[in-house]
C-alpha cells in the first residue's frame, strides 16, 4: 500500500533541486508575501523528500520492500526530532540576528556633491550712499554712490548665488537688524536735537523744516523675508535686497551718529541673513553682513547735514 510513497524521493529529488535554486535566485526580487509561498512550499517540498530518503533507508537497512508500522514511526519520530532542531534554530536565530523586514529602511540622504548645492553671498560692488538734508527735506535719501535722486531710493542688492553648478528652487531669504538700544541712541544724539524726533512704538517720524512740509515717517523692522523661486549658479547670481524697513535701521543710526570729521567712519552696524530652501533638498545657510558707513561730507559744508557711503563686509555663519 505503501509502495507508490516509497517511489517518490526520486521526483521529489528534481523538485527539491529545482525549487532550492528558484528560491536562491529570485526570492530578493519578490514581494513579501511570495517569499513566504515560497518558503512555506520549499518547505514541504523539502520534507517529503526527506521522508522519502528515510523510508529507502529502512527498506535498504530491513532488505525488504515492504515497510510496516514500526518503519514509519520510526521516521516520524526522527522527522519530529529533525524539525524540532530547525524549529530552535530558527527561533534563535530571529531573537538574536537582525531581520530586514523589522530594520527601519533609512531615509536617502541627498548628496552634497551631487544633489545638494550651497549658497554664497557676494557683497554689492558699488557703494551705497545715505544722504540726508533736513533742511529741505526730512527724508533720507539712499541710493548707489553718484546716484542720489531726492525723493526715490532703492536699497542695497547683493547677489545669492548656488554653487556646485546646481540651481536652487523654492527659497526663502530672511533679513534681520541687529542694531540694538535704536531709540536711545536718537534720544541722545546730539545731531538730533533740533529735529525733534518723535518716536512711537514702531514708528518713528521726522518733522519738516521746510515751510508747509510734510513729515516723513520710518516704521523699523527687525526681521523682513520674502520668497526666491530660483537662486541661480550663473554669475552675477540672484538678486538679494535688503528690505528697506530693515535697512532702516542702519538709515537712522547713520543720521545719530556718524562722526563729522571726512573720511571718519562708523560702524560695524551688524545684520545678518538666513536663505533656506526645499529643492533640490532641504537646506539652510547663515550669513553676517556688516555695513561700514564712511563719512564723505567736508566739515565746512552746511548742507546736506549727513553724507556717507556704505560698504558692506560678508561672512558665512555655518
Amino acid at each position: 500500500m505503501l509502495g507508490w510513497f516509497t517511489r517518490l524521493p526520486k521526483l521529489l529529488q528534481g523538485l527539491g533541486v529545482v525549487t532550492a535554486y528558484a528560491l536562491s535566485t529570485f526570492s530578493g526580487r519578490l514581494d513579501e508575501g511570495w517569499q513566504d509561498l515560497g518558503l512555506w512550499l520549499g518547505f514541504i517540498l523539502g520534507t517529503l523528500f526527506l521522508i522519502g530518503l528515510c523510508l529507502h533507508a529502512v527498506k535498504d537497512w530491513r532488505g525488504s520492500e515492504k515497510v510496516g508500522p514500526t518503519d514509519l514511526i520510526m521516521v516520524g519520530l526522527g522527522g519530529l526530532a529533525l524539525f524540532a532542531v530547525v524549529a530552535l534554530a530558527g527561533f534563535v536565530w530571529q531573537s538574536y540576528a537582525p531581520s530586514s523586514r523589522d530594520t527601519p529602511t533609512p531615509p536617502k540622504v541627498a548628496s552634497k556633491e551631487i544633489n545638494q548645492p550651497t549658497v554664497e553671498l557676494l557683497a554689492p560692488e558699488a557703494r551705497h550712499e545715505i544722504f540726508w538734508n533736513p533742511e529741505k527735506d526730512p527724508e533720507i535719501v539712499i541710493a548707489s554712490e553718484g546716484k542720489i535722486d531726492p525723493g526715490k531710493w532703492t536699497t542695497p542688492h547683493f547677489h545669492l548665488r548656488a554653487t556646485g553648478g546646481v540651481p536652487i528652487q523654492d527659497a526663502t531669504v530672511e533679513w534681520s537688524a541687529d542694531v540694538v538700544g535704536l531709540t536711545n541712541i536718537l534720544e541722545s544724539s546730539a545731531r538730533l536735537d533740533k529735529y525733534d524726533f518723535r518716536i512711537e512704538e514702531g514708528k518713528i517720524t521726522i518733522p519738516s523744516k521746510a515751510n508747509g512740509g510734510l513729515p516723513f515717517g520710518y516704521e523699523p523692522q527687525k526681521t523682513g523675508s520674502y520668497s526666491l523661486q530660483f537662486i541661480t549658479p550663473n554669475p552675477p547670481g540672484t538678486l538679494a535686497f535688503i528690505p528697506v524697513d530693515v535697512f532702516a535701521y542702519a538709515m537712522l543710526y547713520t543720521v545719530a551718529l556718524l562722526p563729522d570729521g571726512l573720511g571718519e567712519e562708523l560702524g560695524p552696524i551688524p545684520f545678518s541673513l538666513v536663505v533656506s530652501w526645499t529643492f533640490p533638498a532641504v537646506g539652510k545657510q547663515e550669513f553676517s553682513v556688516n555695513a561700514f558707513v564712511k563719512n564723505v561730507k567736508p566739515a565746512n559744508v552746511s548742507e546736506p547735514l549727513v553724507n556717507g557711503l556704505v560698504k558692506f563686509d560678508v561672512k558665512q555663519v555655518n
